[in-house]
């Protein structure tokens, strides 16, 4: 998923885990309310036709820029290791 937006592609993804820490309906990708074929089909059409397709696909890779790079991910590990320290 994180590649797949930081090369600008469009993600179709169903609401489990953390995917909706990181897809947002509209904003930085779509979210599928299940996986069947029907439903499936239904999203890459809705996708295709979404009038914002483009500032989705920006905002996606913005998003991975920012949150997903080295230094992000270093200061966040930082965080956690201090907070474990400090319990």
């Amino acid at each position: 998923m994180i590649k797949a937006m930081a090369c600008g592609t469009p993600v179709l993804a169903n609401a489990v885990g953390s995917i909706p820490d990181v897809i947002n309906d509209g904003e930085t990708g779509f979210i599928m309310e299940n996986n069947s074929p029907e439903y499936i089909t239904k999203n890459i059409i809705r996708s295709l036709q979404y009038s914002n397709l483009g500032e989705v696909i920006n905002n996606a890779r913005e998003l991975i820029k920012e949150e997903f790079n080295y230094t992000y991910t270093e200061n966040r590990y930082k965080k956690i290791i201090e907070e474990v320290k400090v319990s």
